[in-house]
């Protein structure tokens, strides 16, 4: 995926399944290195599920 925010090109990394039956997936992102040159930052899990009904 790439972002753009405040004139800076972002691109996030990351691979997971998604289970369109019981509309639910799971995806393991990674952030790239920061500006200044830190090391890269820890895997984010997101976890997908379906809008509340209303």
């Amino acid at each position: 995926m790439e972002m753009a925010a405040g004139g800076t090109r972002v691109t996030i990394r990351g691979e997971g399944g998604y289970d369109f039956r019981r509309r639910t997936g799971r995806l393991q992102v990674m952030l790239p290195k920061d500006p200044a040159g830190a090391s890269e930052h820890r895997p984010i899990t997101e976890l997908l599920t379906p809008a509340p009904s209303t």
